[in-house]
């Protein structure tokens, strides 16, 4: 018989093994944390209401509609002020959450809560290095402004793309052509996750208490919440009663009776700035009023057909235009554009083939809803994409489906006329509607949401300081200018021949308050922000890449012939104008002693000139500059040798062929550093993963512990999209 030793023995073997045991379990955790998933906290509210970082978890007092509303250091300092003011000291972990807003109803009067903390999230480590990253994905890096903090935003632009944002929407122009076009969500997913609340019907807030609140406000302060009613105040077939019956308001009843009359409408009313680009997670975001107009929207509600006759229509508009899907009891479902009223006379086209799904008469109710994201329109039952508009041009016969109308030039165009000084066309606010017809008919569950809006922001500095600015500075960034990306400031992501240099740009959800590539003027000095190599990076000269009074000195040492010296044959190049503000240069701003604004100007001109000289052929001619005793870099062999052999050079090996010639021609004017770093980029070297996953959401608190959320609100858990 088998000894297995003394009680004492099995006792060590149990512990020992349980050791062992703990060992692996750490060093499977650390190697999983290390190579395959490791775990962030959110710090801030930039990819709001989508991911939070500190908050507070409300519920209007009016409409009874849950929402965060973000916390920060100034918040915090703010609270405190108050309370040495008013002598009241909150709850333990209890916050005053001033300025926040129903994003529903916009009721302001909220009740103190606590702080929560921000989402912790799985990230999947070293995903790109098996698998290219995709728009809209939600990433996770170090920050370009200082490599010791990790950021997380939306993957907007890829290496090689130029990135411009008009009206809210990304637009992309691949490398190679010229025009540039709408970057969609694809991914239903991905949309779906960006919607965010305008007006939930089931949220009906309580008329009394918005009454109250308005009695200490003027008449321009007054809260409105949003409330759908008859187009025509004599037309009783929609029965929209505040009563049990219709649970107070959120069910609409349309009572048909046959065919009388037509259709009958529905409007929401809502007030002016309901369809800026504003969040509930924020105290208020500055917005301009003309143009910052959302108009990405969908229109969404629960539909009960009595009979196969009964029609519903959904219309959303979007500046001078109308879309509306026209939904049948039976299943026929068709997708019409219009003008608005006032914008002319034409009949209402078809925007995709008319359709027929299956009955929708059958007892049951369905999610109908008409979306406008993107430029598309499309038409969705019970989570089914069942028509869109098309993409093909206008078809001669006038039952064929039409083109839709907007893209990225006339949106260009329409966005200069609400900003013209005089007679502007300010953009329209969108017209949201619903009509019944035909038979009895039930609709619940209605409320309209809106897409991300990216806004285009001007540059500031904010609080960065010291060295992480000196890359900025001698790019000679002005404050007060478009931000990175944004309207009318495209910007244009590198590619390089070693990956890891690659450029991508990111946007935060929370638009208006993300620090993001938009703004992003610091750069951290442990980033890879030049190269000496003379053939990586950009080519293109800054004003910090001139030594002013060595460049200028060689420009007037110029001759009446261009072909004397290389600075006689740049001095010939430049414009008459700024040809002539250089001779009346003072001797102290030749020496780049002082120079006022007009200066700074000038410097701008020259620099703008010569880039363009660089990316221009007939720069570089290589008997002149032989002449001139100007030796080319080892760097430029190969593409000299081409360009002697009659081999046409790409516009980017044209541009390094010509910089390194004027480098060689003024080693002391040019400096021979090529920045391999773009502000407002994100290199690929700083990608850390994908974010995948909330597995930790604020959490709940115990009694006696109020202040601390330790039990994590499992219903929030969920995947990223």
């Amino acid at each position: 018989m088998a000894q297995y030793g003394t009680k004492a023995q099995h006792e060590l073997a149990s512990i020992r093994d349980t050791v062992q045991s703990i060992w692996v379990a750490i060093v499977l955790a650390f190697v999983l944390r290390a190579f395959v998933v490791e775990a962030f906290v959110i710090p801030t509210g930039s990819m709001a209401p989508r991911l939070y970082g500190e908050h507070l978890d409300l519920v209007c007092r009016a409409c009874g509609h849950e929402f965060a509303f973000g916390w920060s250091v100034d918040k915090e300092r703010g609270a405190r002020e108050e309370a040495n003011r008013t002598r009241r000291l909150p709850a333990n972990g209890e916050r005053k959450p001033k300025g926040a807003t129903c994003p529903t109803c916009g009721y302001d009067q909220q009740k103190d809560a606590y702080v929560a903390g921000g989402d912790r999230v799985l990230v999947m480590k070293y995903l790109y290095r098996f698998q290219p990253p995709k728009p809209w994905d939600v990433i996770v890096f170090k920050n370009p402004q200082d490599n010791q903090q990790n950021y997380i935003k939306r993957l907007i632009g890829l290496p090689g793309e130029t990135i411009e944002i008009v009206h809210g929407d990304v637009f992309v122009r691949q490398p190679g052509t010229d025009e540039f076009s709408i970057r969609r969500k694809d991914d239903h997913r991905v949309q779906d996750a960006m919607w965010q609340v305008v007006f939930d019907n089931d949220f009906r807030p309580n008329r009394d208490l918005i009454e109250i609140a308005n009695r200490r406000r003027t008449l321009s302060d007054k809260i409105v919440p949003p409330q759908w009613r008859p187009r025509d105040p004599n037309d009783g077939r929609w029965k929209l009663v505040d009563n049990a019956e219709s649970q107070y308001g959120r069910v609409f009843r349309f009572t048909g009776a046959g065919d009388k009359g037509g259709p009958a409408w529905l409007e929401l009313d809502v007030d002016d700035g309901r369809f800026l680009p504003r969040y509930g997670y924020d105290v208020g975001a500055e917005a301009d009023g003309k143009t910052d107009i959302v108009s990405d929207l969908k229109l969404e509600g629960a539909w009960q057909p009595a009979g196969p006759d009964s029609r519903l229509a959904l219309s959303i508009g979007s500046f001078e235009y109308v879309f509306t899907a026209h939904i049948s009891g039976d299943g026929s479902v068709r997708l019409v554009c219009g003008p608005t009223e006032g914008a002319g006379s034409d009949d209402p086209r078809p925007l995709a083939p008319d359709v027929k799904v299956a009955p929708l008469a059958d007892g049951r109710g369905h999610v109908v809803s008409i979306r406008h994201v993107d430029l598309r329109v499309s038409v969705w039952i019970d989570g089914q994409c069942v028509a869109e508009s098309s993409e093909e041009g206008p078809a001669p016969a006038a039952d064929r489906p039409m083109k839709y109308p907007m893209d990225y030039k006339w949106l260009k165009d329409r966005l200069k006329l609400a900003r013209k000084p005089v007679n502007a066309k300010p953009i329209p606010q969108p017209l949201v509607r619903i009509a019944a017809d035909g038979s009895d008919s039930v609709l619940q569950h209605v409320k309209l949401m809106r897409d991300v809006y990216y806004t285009s922001p001007r540059i500031n500095r904010g609080n960065a300081e010291g060295p992480v600015l000196d890359f900025s500075e001698r790019l000679g960034v002005q404050m007060g200018s478009r931000g990175w990306g944004t309207e009318g400031h495209p910007i244009t992501l590198e590619t390089f021949d070693d990956p890891d240099l690659n450029q991508y740009f990111v946007m935060g959800d929370n638009s208006p308050s993300s620090l993001d590539g938009r703004l992003w003027i610091a750069a951290s000095p442990t980033l890879r922000l030049y190269d000496d190599s003379g053939l990586r990076g950009d080519p293109n000269l800054a004003i910090g890449d001139v030594d002013w009074p060595s460049f200028l000195r060689a420009l007037l040492r110029r001759t009446d012939n261009p072909d004397s010296s290389p600075g006689a044959y740049i001095w010939s190049r430049l414009s008459p104008d700024v040809r002539g503000q250089i001779k009346n240069l003072t001797p102290s701003e030749l020496r780049d002693e002082y120079g006022d604004e007009s200066f700074d100007l000038l410097k701008r001109k020259i620099v703008g000139e010569l880039n363009r000289m660089i990316a221009a052929p007939g720069l570089y001619a290589p008997k002149a500059w032989l002449r001139w005793g100007v030796m080319l870099p080892d760097a430029a062999g190969a593409l000299v040798q081409r360009q002697e052999a009659d081999k046409k050079l790409s516009p980017k090996d044209l541009a390094r062929l010509n910089r390194l010639a004027i480098q060689a021609a003024m080693p002391e004017a040019i400096s021979p550093q090529w920045r391999t770093y773009k502000l407002g980029t994100v290199p690929q070297y700083s990608l850390i993963g994908k974010a995948i996953f909330v597995y930790w959401p604020s959490g709940f608190r115990v009694p006696g512990l109020s202040g601390l959320p330790i039990i994590p609100n499992v219903g929030r858990m969920r995947l990223i999209r």
